[in-house]
């Protein structure tokens, strides 16, 4: 029965071994370390009492020690368990308990999955040791089923390719200096922007990095690519690289994109370069195909399309890269189905996006799986930390722990991690760091009583543009929110230094000596009307834009200023803008210094309409009881006086715009709620004064009962009886002896203008 049982065990382990399980797209590979076993010491065990090396080949995943072959459960593996491998690391864990004054009470626990990542390496032939040793009980050991199980999430299908898509190394940076210095992020929740989607609205100020962290800070919801400028020392006019070879095309239908390259590089993936300047470009001619080379310029940095501050403001590059999901070489309906993250997706947790199911055009669709495709690694350093001392290197940081900081070997990540800015003026340089001590299991270690040392190497950085005596290490438990630690600057050395005794992120930050943005006002000139913002087209409207760089002393100045005009693209202000189309116009502007400060979009509204001609209009103020004159369709100075003619007073009204003028007499009488105006001349500007024939405008005042009467040269007479009883109004007029009635509901109410020396009337 045992021998079957045996038997039994052995098929199920090779089948897991031959046919391994897919979680997540993570392949599961499982590796006997040994069946149960029982060990007796005749008289004694040797230390080490059993080992075995485990030889598979690895490129990425997690690999843990196990009671279960699919990486999880419980077993007893004896006092001592080490794993290691040869010029790579090694790491013992003691399994024993501790009693209430925690000493070893020599009794052994089971082990929960153990990552051993630390001590493995890239490469076809890992040769592990897995060694059970004894601490107490030197005559009996008992150890239960144990696997290295690895979870296996390279795609061999799938191979790095891209370079970040600017020049960084002119300015003697690395790849690990600007690849994490992001401007806005890809949304693995919804990275819906490409589209008419509708992100939920819960959702809507989220986004999900590709390590799984979701966001409120972050920029932002629904971006479908990143945007490198001023933080990734991107600069407007800089060249934009082809990120690997390929073939261009010139896209130019997306508003919102501006001047666009496509490079499709033969592999099923296509990359995507947004808001480049209209010259300096590969080719500008839609459908044009052109051949190119790996990092050759395609276009210049710019802003055209959609570059308000709200995401990455100013000139930068939007990155985007599909994949041709369906293999038809036609990645515009892959759009957004086969956006995919460059930097992949880092998390044991499945994607949001790779899950995501939506409907579009008919067709049922999820988001595709990203890989990391940069052909250059992020700097991540797995290792164990011993009691005897330990230093490492990750790209610019060296992490050096004093003998016995820890009393046992434990396990360290430390990886470089982006940072945003803490502020507008404490700005990181280069990227930070993440750094987790943990037992491999589930116990993190992040408060110490000793202290260890972190350096930050500041070389061929500039720091030229920050306060001097501002330098620091900084580190934040929520990478949001910072605090300075006792920092050592060595300017000769161009290296920074602090003691610390607690585990989080850590980012080398300084002041900006110019952490204000400019101040742009449109200044508006033109032939007004008198109505607020409102220019005839008499004389061209001309808006001159003014920046200020803030503060005046210690800047460098003012980089550039773009503006647009309603819903036009944007462009860069060099000389007065000019206007002479009738029309409404909406100016939007901003101004970005040579610091990177980027100014808040501002707006200034104005109009352009046809001269209006000045003439007058006379109504009647039923609350006041009294003639009103005014300008006609517009807001203009009014004044009044009493002049005689022939021996007979008058009233003389005069309206003035700055280049017309007209004087109206009239004579009013006033007869116990009987009210009566007359014209006798109008006279614009400077020419001869017009005699109006006669005319009369009548108002009669009853007590249920409101009439208007309005007499133009005997040939026009209008009449409006309102009947306040039935609340209506009988309309009568004679025109050419042409006579109309109606009634109509509520109360109507009668005036009179002039029209280049004539009176006409309306009806309200």
């Amino acid at each position: 029965m045992s021998f079957l049982k045996n038997a039994i065990f052995v098929l199920l382990t090779l089948f897991a071994l031959l046919y391994p399980k897919s979680i997540y797209a993570v392949t599961v590979r499982s590796y006997l370390v040994t069946e149960a076993k029982e060990f007796n010491g005749d008289p004694f065990l040797n230390r080490v009492y059993y080992n075995k090396t485990i030889n598979f080949a690895y490129k990425s995943g997690r690999v843990v020690l196990s009671h279960n072959p699919d990486g999880t459960g419980e077993g007893y593996v004896g006092e001592v368990i080490g794993a290691s491998q040869s010029f790579i690391g090694a790491f013992e864990r003691n399994m024993n308990g501790v009693n209430e004054k925690g000493v070893n009470d020599c009794t052994p626990q089971k082990m929960k999955p153990l990552d051993i990542t630390a001590v493995v390496k890239k490469s076809e032939n890992n040769n592990v040791l897995v060694r059970f040793k004894f601490d107490c009980n030197a005559s009996y050991q008992k150890i239960e089923d144990l696997y290295l199980v690895h979870f296996d999430d390279y795609d061999p299908n799938v191979t790095p390719f891209l370079d970040l898509p600017w020049d960084y190394k002119a300015d003697g940076k690395a790849f690990q200096d600007v690849v994490l210095q992001i401007g806005s992020y890809f949304d693995h929740t919804f990275p819906l922007l490409s589209t008419n989607l509708f992100e939920p609205q819960e959702y809507e100020s989220q986004l999900t990095t590709y390590k799984n962290e979701s966001s409120l800070d972050k920029r932002y919801s629904k971006h479908d690519g990143y945007d490198y400028g001023n933080l990734a020392f991107v600069a407007n006019n800089d060249n934009v690289l082809a990120a690997a070879a390929g073939q261009a095309t010139y896209v130019n239908t997306c508003t919102a994109c501006g001047n666009t390259i496509y490079i499709y590089h033969g592999n099923g993936y296509q990359t995507r370069y947004y808001h480049l300047q209209p010259e300096g470009l590969i080719t500008n001619v839609p459908g044009q195909k052109i051949v190119v080379n790996d990092r050759q310029p395609i276009g210049r940095v710019g802003f055209s399309g959609n570059v308000d501050p709200r995401g990455e403001g100013g000139a930068h590059i939007h990155f985007m890269v599909v994949f041709d999901k369906n293999g038809d070489g036609n990645f515009d309906d892959n759009i957004p189905d086969g956006i995919v993250d460059p930097y992949g997706w880092q998390s044991d947790n499945p994607d949001p996006w790779e899950n995501y199911m939506f409907s579009l055009n008919g067709q049922e669709k999820n988001g595709a799986k990203s890989h990391y495709l940069w052909k250059y690694g992020l700097s991540t350093v797995n290792t164990v930390i011993h009691p005897d001392g330990s230093s490492i290197i990750n790209n610019r940081y060296n992490l050096t722990f004093p003998k016995n900081f820890v009393t046992r070997d434990v396990f360290l990540k430390f990886n470089t991690v982006p940072v945003s800015e803490s502020s507008a003026e404490l700005q990181p340089i280069g990227a930070g760091v993440d750094i987790t001590l943990w037992d491999g299991i589930d116990t993190f270690f992040t408060n110490f009583q000793n202290f260890f040392t972190i350096d930050f190497s500041f070389t061929n950085l500039d720091i030229t543009r920050f306060k001097p005596n501002s330098f620091s290490i900084y580190s934040s438990a929520d990478g949001t929110n910072w605090q300075a630690e006792s920092t050592t600057i060595d300017l000769l050395k161009q290296k920074a230094t602090a003691q610390v005794n607690h585990l989080t992120q850590f980012a080398f930050m300084g002041q900006k000596i110019d952490s204000v943005a400019p101040v742009t006002t449109a200044i508006i000139s033109g032939t007004t009307t008198n109505n607020p913002s409102e220019y005839t087209n008499e004389t061209p409207v001309i808006i001159n834009i003014n920046t200020t760089d803030q503060p005046t002393i210690g800047t460098l100045g003012i980089d550039y200023t773009i503006f647009k005009v309603n819903d036009e693209d944007w462009k860069q202000y060099n000389s007065p803008l000019y206007f002479n189309e009738i029309g409404e116009y909406e100016i939007f502007y901003y101004s970005v210094d040579k610091d990177g400060n980027i100014e808040d979009v501002k707006e200034s509204k104005f109009s352009i309409v046809n001269p209006i001609e000045l003439e007058a209009e006379i109504t009647f103020d039923f609350e006041n009881s009294r003639f009103l004159i005014n300008a006609k369709d517009q807001t203009v100075p009014i004044s009044t006086e009493i002049i005689k003619i022939n021996k007979k007073e008058f009233d003389q009204t005069t309206l003035s715009t700055s280049s017309d003028k007209l004087k109206l007499v009239t004579k009013t009488d006033i007869k116990k709620n009987n009210y009566d105006l007359a014209i006798k001349s109008l006279q614009y500007n400077n020419d001869t004064p017009v005699e109006m024939n006669k005319n009369t405008f009548k108002i009669i005042i009853e007590a249920n009962k409101l009439t208007q009467i309005l007499n133009i040269s005997k040939q026009v007479k209008v009449r409006l009886i309102y009947n306040k009883r039935k609340d209506k109004t009988t309309i009568v007029i004679i025109e050419n002896s042409i006579r109309q009635k109606e009634e109509i509901n509520g109360f109507k109410k009668l005036s009179f203008f002039t029209s280049t020396g004539a009176i006409n009337y309306r009806i309200n």
